[in-house]
């Protein structure tokens, strides 16, 4: 289990509950950078973040920081011995 705020959790909780039952950074990083994505900007230009896509960022950040950000989930993944 990923650590992280509870403004996070609660995020998370709303939007995308899969997040709090990952245990890779990167992954749970990766479900949130898609929400930005999607939802996360303002038109017309579709170029600042909306409401949603500051706490989706905030969000992103919030894990990136608790969790070692993607060096340390990299870094073990490329410690674990190939084809396992």
């Amino acid at each position: 289990m990923l650590k992280m705020a509870d403004s996070s959790r609660a995020f998370c909780s709303k939007y995308a509950r899969e997040v709090l039952e990952m245990s890779k950074v990167n992954d749970a990083l990766a479900v949130i950078s898609d929400f930005i994505d999607e939802k996360g900007f303002a038109p017309p230009h579709f170029y600042d973040y909306n409401d949603f896509g500051r706490e989706a960022q905030r969000v992103y950040d919030d894990l990136y920081l608790s969790n070692g950000g993607i060096a340390r989930s990299a870094l073990d993944d490329l410690k674990k011995p190939k084809g396992k």
